[in-house]
């Protein structure tokens, strides 16, 4: 029995298709990209590449090349369709034909072998290979038959996680002028006589669209080693699919007959779907009167200028215009954006506790994508998810519109149906800091569930584990906590107790990006964790935020609830991704209702734009750059008020992390003979900006006055965290002339302090 799965699934992975420029690499790559997986293209050349996929140029028959090519990939998928094939090749290419086809498969199955992250290689044979006892057909079946040979080879002695696929006769709209049910168009069109070698051969005629969807379904587990004939399940004559081909191109045929045999080797092909009925949960869905039709309607059109823009082709006015418009932007930057523009002058000049840090690339991406007007999530935003989700170590990213918004929806994605009996339900409580930002805990709050408040320690700021622990009642489902300032809490600790209890855990990582815990980026340790990329945060879109996870349901939830609801999981102006929008039964709806109008949650439409998302992407580039500063600008704080320890209380790291500090929190301690409203005023008198650390104990906050909570132990730390401590910046954008000014500035009112009590004394 097969393990359940849907070829949606494959969204966000990288996936490596080899031969993507052939007619069947195009359509798959085509449903490749409509899902949303991040595909790469290795061709020879990188022309026509199809639109949505990264191209690599690589000579397959290099070793070394593939090996390059791998290692930059790092794929989770690889569809391996690449091969040397003609039509009747002359006898002496051959053997060049063969070599290249068989060194090819070879090199790739070799360099796959043994990657921790290679899910499935998924190799595209022929049904022509199947007749082992037999010779081979043509030289294309007998290099196909010798590459399963390998492939065997090498799952048995390497365990490589391969599964082969034997289509029949491939066709559909797109096939090459030179194929036989194209030819027999273009020939029916000029009136030339149509002479099939075997018109009674009879054949399982496949649409490319099916085995599009066969390749994405051979990826399910659970079939490793497994060899699948794929076909239309319908067989029919090739001379009567040509009759049939003839009626739907409004022509007619007579159909020249060669002898019964037509050329050596030649033999019906008729095949055996039902084992991939079974194990892949695939069947065609194209009759051949359908599938013909739609060649027949493509063939008329042939000529015609192609719908989707080829790589390679020369600039349109269009395009220069749009290269203009972005060198000019470049120039605008320089001219209003310098750093003359920004020199600083100490007590003059804003030293700003955050900020943002751009340079012309953002300004380009956010010109580029607003030139392509099309407003709501698109191609910008798709990158991002991938590029975000890659870098934060998680499968999924899914956008929406701020960080406050991924708490909402990571909090209401634990009360989906699609848990299960382990969903939250009205009542259920969600451990959290009482010291805090609000929109941590609005969401519990908003979802009906009760906040069960702990306090947390001085200097790290972050909830301990003990605290954790000690707070697990009888209704206690999950864990939402923050990494304070961008301090990862005990993620050990709190993890085990996550495990131990079976509770959910949401790291609110919004202040946190960059940050890492034991070596791994924070966000890809929780069930489900949250980013925001406002302006003040690590990188920025202006408004933006994202929901991480490694859990496709989950991830499905999270998606459902940003877009309305809905069921369909197809990207904004992408139809029928599922491939039977309109075949579902759910609920209490009429069959076949359409699933773009099919709701499975209450929810909100909380997606971002692609202008949003074009300046996430490049800033996403500098994150290392920006984590870089922001280190080094805290240990110069650190190192330069350790003199005045005695009366504040500096921050402390978590044992086994690095974080990617969001600001620099101080406490004024309490014997000191001065308050921190002193220190601050002083402070922003100097043009140094301050803030509190966020709500403080937010159960004394006018908004939670009349909420439903439980409170954890005593809130000590918590109260004295509102009356005492504050924070200041430590973002990119400040250079260390501004930091030293800053540390001067605390020596100053130090000093002015010290003077105070001689005089007192």
């Amino acid at each position: 029995m097969h393990t359940s799965w849907n070829d949606v699934e494959l969204r966000n992975r990288r996936i490596l298709v080899t031969g993507v420029r052939g007619f069947v690499g195009r359509a798959l790559a085509r449903r490749l990209v409509g899902i949303g997986a991040d595909v790469h293209g290795a061709a020879r050349s990188v022309e026509g590449v199809p639109a949505g996929v990264q191209p690599v140029e690589v000579d397959l028959c290099d070793s070394g090349s593939v090996r390059r090519m791998v290692d930059a990939i790092d794929p989770e998928f690889v569809f391996h369709l690449a091969a040397r094939v003609t039509a009747r090749p002359e006898p002496d290419l051959v053997p060049d034909m063969l070599a290249h086809t068989l060194s090819a498969g070879v090199h790739l199955m070799s360099v796959l072998t043994g990657r921790p992250n290679l899910r499935r290689l998924v190799l595209v044979s022929s049904a022509e290979a199947a007749c082992e006892n037999e010779p081979p057909a043509s030289p294309y079946a007998a290099a196909k038959r010798s590459l399963e040979q390998f492939a065997a080879m090498f799952r048995a002695a390497f365990e490589l996680p391969v599964v082969t696929l034997r289509p029949t006769m491939v066709y559909g709209p797109g096939q090459p002028r030179d194929k036989l049910l194209p030819t027999i168009v273009d020939a029916l069109r000029h009136g030339e006589p149509i002479r099939l070698g075997s018109p009674h051969r009879t054949c399982d005629m496949l649409h490319v669209d099916d085995l599009a969807r066969a390749l994405c379904a051979a990826c399910r587990p659970g079939i490793d080693g497994r060899v699948y004939a794929i076909g239309s399940g319908e067989t029919t004559p090739l001379g009567d699919a040509a009759r049939r081909l003839a009626a739907h191109s409004g022509l007619a045929i007579d159909v020249g007959d060669d002898g019964p045999s037509g050329r050596r080797g030649e033999r019906d092909l008729v095949v055996d779907i039902e084992p991939a009925r079974r194990d892949l949960d695939w069947a065609p869905q194209w009759t051949l009167d359908a599938g013909l039709h739609s060649l027949a309607t493509a063939c008329e059109s042939i000529d015609a200028p192609a719908a989707e823009p080829t790589r390679g082709a020369g600039p349109t006015r269009a395009d220069r215009l749009r290269a203009r418009i972005l060198d000019l932007v470049s120039e605008y930057h320089g001219a209003s954006f310098g750093e003359s523009a920004r020199a600083f002058q100490p007590g003059k000049s804003i030293v700003s506790v955050s900020g943002k840090k751009f340079d012309a690339s953002e300004m380009r991406r956010l010109v580029d994508a607003s030139l392509d007007f099309w407003l709501t999530a698109g191609r910008y935003a798709e990158r991002f998810e991938l590029d975000f989700a890659r870098r934060m170590g998680v499968r999924h990213a899914l956008l929406c519109n701020s960080g406050s918004s991924a708490n909402l929806l990571a909090v209401t994605a634990l009360t989906s149906e699609l848990l299960g009996d382990r969903r939250l339900k009205p009542g259920d409580e969600v451990i959290t800091a009482a010291a805090g930002f609000p929109t941590t805990v609005n969401p519990i709050l908003q979802n009906r569930l009760v906040p069960v408040f702990v306090d947390v320690e001085m200097g790290t700021y972050n909830a301990s584990a003990a605290r954790v622990a000690e707070a697990i009642g009888p209704r206690t489902r999950a864990i939402i906590l923050a990494h304070t300032l961008g301090n990862p809490f005990d993620l050990d600790g709190i993890r085990a107790i996550a495990r131990k209890h079976d509770l959910f855990l949401i790291e609110d990582n919004c202040d946190a990006v960059g940050s890492t815990y034991r070596g791994r980026p924070t966000g890809s340790f929780g069930d489900l964790a949250t980013a925001s990329f406002y302006p003040a945060h690590h990188i920025t879109m202006g408004e933006g935020g994202c929901v991480l996870t490694d859990n496709t349901k989950l991830k499905m939830a999270v998606e459902s609830l940003r877009d309305w609801g809905r069921a369909c999981w197809c990207a904004p102006g992408v139809d029928d991704t599922c491939g039977k929008r309109f075949q579902w039964q759910l609920g209490d709806m009429p069959r076949g209702y359409d699933h773009k109008y099919t709701y499975s949650h209450i929810g909100y439409n909380l997606k971002l734009t692609d202008m949003q998302a074009a300046v996430g992407v490049a800033q996403l580039e500098k994150l290392d750059l920006f984590t870089v500063a922001r280190r080094a600008n805290w240990r110069l704080l650190r190192n330069r008020l350790a003199r005045h320890a005695s009366s504040l209380i500096l921050p402390i790291r978590e044992d086994g992390s690095e974080p990617s500090w969001f600001g620099f929190p101080i406490t004024v301690r309490e014997d000191a003979d001065y308050s921190r409203l002193e220190l601050v005023q002083f402070l922003e008198s100097r043009k140094i900006v301050t803030r509190l650390l966020f709500g403080g104990n937010l159960i004394r906050q006018p908004a939670y006055r009349d909420a439903v909570y439980r409170v954890a132990g005593p809130l000590a730390n918590t109260d004295r965290i509102m009356r005492q401590t504050f924070w200041i910046g430590v973002h990119p954008g400040l250079r260390e002339d501004m930091l030293g000014y800053v540390a001067d500035s605390f020596d100053a009112f130090m000093a002015e302090r010290a003077r105070a009590r001689r005089r007192a004394s």
